[in-house]
């Protein structure tokens, strides 16, 4: 069994945020997003200028990237991920023994 201090001394912590006092999500923004919502306009497909598309667009830009896809959660991330490794069926893939069911999911859809 393998000494809680030693790994304390080899993995020091650093301060975590303290998630119970975030910064509230600011009134403009909230303004924007339900603006958003009352257009119901939530998918790329909509127009080529739609809101999805254009974060798309922005965020690629900021990645540094030639593509961007918005999902709507992130069991579907971890399976286009995953698809897009284009790993063969059978492949080992590592993930935590404590998660939420989506992840081996995702893995196991892929």
């Amino acid at each position: 069994m393998s000494n809680p201090k030693s790994n304390q001394q080899a993995f020091p912590m650093t301060s975590l945020p303290n998630v119970h006092q975030a910064e509230p999500i600011p009134e403009a923004a909230r303004a924007a997003l339900d603006e958003l919502m009352q257009t119901a306009d939530l998918f790329r497909y909509t127009s080529e200028n739609s809101p999805v598309a254009q974060l798309e667009e922005a965020f690629s830009a900021h990645m540094g990237v030639k593509y961007a896809v918005a999902v709507a959660s992130c069991s579907a991330a971890l399976f286009l991920s995953l698809k897009a490794l284009g790993l063969p069926r059978g492949a080992r893939v590592l993930i935590p023994d404590f998660t939420f069911a989506a992840v081996p999911s995702s893995v196991v859809h892929a």
